[in-house]
């Protein structure tokens, strides 16, 4: 408690509410969103335009986070899109790249240590004519992604005959 309450900064990965607004008044706070716009977030969930506004739906945007001071962003188109759903000027949006795979491509032959699980696999990925990925979203409380072990299989062979090696990076909610 001690800690929070001392810190002048929070970077946090999903929401603002992963910290104790009573401990840490005044605390600049950085969202790590890793998101992109293919699908509606945040304050942009269910908001149509042409919508009456009622008493319900003012009561129920009432009780969202505040938004963080800053937010990561990956480039300035989803800055455009991501400004408003999460209430941050787009000054305060820092377009840095998106974290889940620019490693990828941005430096194959020197990537962070933390983010190469297997120095065999990694090898063959940066050695390969063409990799196809598979980096699937994941949506409220869902805990699985939308496919199964065989439709992986199936897609691997299809990869394999077109000269092609399928990467697949879970998104971190989804379970093992």
């Amino acid at each position: 408690m001690r800690i929070t309450l001392r810190a002048g900064a929070f970077v946090y990965s999903g929401y603002r509410s992963d910290i104790n607004r009573w401990l840490a008044p005044g605390a600049v706070t950085v969202s790590l969103w890793h998101g992109l716009p293919i699908k509606r977030v945040e304050a942009s969930v269910g908001n149509q335009m042409g919508q009456r506004e009622t008493l319900l739906r003012r009561l129920a945007t009432a009780g969202r986070e505040s938004p963080p001071d800053f937010l990561l962003s990956s480039s300035e188109f989803v800055t455009t899109c991501f400004s408003p759903a999460f209430g941050v000027p787009q000054d305060r949006c820092w377009e840095l790249g998106y974290p889940r795979t620019d490693h990828l491509v941005s430096s194959p032959s020197n990537p962070p240590a933390a983010l190469v699980w297997d120095e065999g696999v990694w090898k063959q990925l940066i050695s390969a004519r063409r990799v196809v990925g598979l980096f699937l979203t994941w949506r409220d409380d869902r805990a699985d992604d939308a496919l199964d072990e065989s439709l992986v299989r199936q897609l691997t062979a299809t990869c394999t005959r077109h000269g092609a090696i399928l990467t697949y990076k879970a998104h971190y909610n989804v379970a093992p």
